[in-house]
């Protein structure tokens, strides 16, 4: 496991079933004996909207960074209403899928198709358009699900 893996299950632990945690960036790098700069790394990468929390950064102190959960209802809503936009990397698509599959909407196989669906090299069309036909492709999705949530 490395450091970055490390971090975020600290923080995933700390984070537990609560709503929201309230963590020292400066204690937190002295625990993992690492740069401050590699927590704000772990921060924008992992605990990102699509994978289902916001973070922010409170001044004083050493600096502490608050942690929250949202609520999955709420994240489907935000990505619909602009958080995947007119375009979408891989990366960040491949990101929402995760988050779906660990909150039980997505099966791991689902997520798996779909991953796959979303490669450059299932996308055969020019590059500058891919990252539009993915983020069209994402959208579809997570409509659909809502749908499915909406019946059932």
């Amino acid at each position: 496991m490395n450091i970055c893996d490390e971090i975020e299950t600290f923080l995933l632990d700390a984070l537990g079933n609560e709503h929201s945690v309230l963590i020292a960036r400066n204690n937190l790098a002295a625990h993992f004996d690492c740069a401050p700069s590699q927590i704000n790394y772990v921060l924008t990468t992992r605990f990102t909207p699509e994978r289902g929390f916001v973070t922010s950064s409170r001044r004083g102190g050493g600096g502490y960074i608050e942690i929250t959960r949202i609520r999955f209802d709420d994240i489907l809503g935000e990505l619909l209403r602009g958080g995947i936009g007119e375009e979408i990397s891989f990366g960040r698509a491949r990101g929402i899928l995760e988050s779906l599959e660990q909150r039980g909407v997505l099966s791991p196989r689902e997520f798996r198709l779909l991953s796959a669906a979303l490669t450059d090299g299932a996308l055969v069309c020019p590059m500058p358009i891919k990252d539009k036909l993915r983020a069209n492709i994402v959208k579809s999705v997570i409509l659909e699900i809502m749908k499915e949530e909406e019946k059932g």
